[in-house]
């Protein structure tokens, strides 16, 4: 797996923090590629995506203010909330939307994969979802991380 050690510490103790939430979550981002087995290259942060009312919860519940602002002409949320956890930032989002062809769409996905972390179950969505997502996004960085997970599914399917 490509998490160094204080990222897959940093991940439990998220996600014990998230036990309480109703909705569906799930992990969006390099850390998602990461736990599919393709290397992200440098992950700077992990990205929780959840709903607006278990977002609000969780930040009253662990006293977190929210950050979202304005965004940027990529990317807004409603909700933006910000941890520092075994020194890795971590962030909690709601109502991600990304800017297409001058419109906002909510960035929601649509299948949620469980994946096992020592005695922990993270969820992220699923490779084609994921890739899509990430290419959407249509920073460099994540258009890459796509081509990586795109050429991992064409090497899965070849060997079927």
């Amino acid at each position: 797996m490509y998490l160094t050690v204080n990222f897959r510490s940093a991940l439990l103790l998220s996600t014990r923090q998230l036990q309480q939430t109703t909705d569906p979550w799930w992990i969006i981002g390099s850390v998602a590629l990461a736990l599919h087995g393709v290397d992200p290259g440098p992950i700077g942060d992990i990205d929780f995506l959840m709903s607006q009312r278990d977002g609000l919860a969780f930040a009253k519940r662990f006293g977190l203010e929210n950050s979202a602002g304005a965004g940027n002409e990529l990317f807004c949320s409603t909700l933006l909330l910000k941890q520092k956890i075994e020194r890795v930032d971590v962030e909690f989002m709601a109502g991600l939307h990304i800017r297409k062809d001058g419109k906002w769409q909510e960035v929601l996905p649509q299948t949620r994969r469980p994946v096992n972390i020592g005695n922990s179950t993270v969820f992220v969505p699923e490779k084609t979802e994921l890739m899509a997502i990430l290419h959407s996004f249509g920073r460099d960085k994540d258009i890459a991380r796509a081509k990586k997970l795109r050429s991992q599914i064409t090497k899965e399917t070849s060997h079927k």
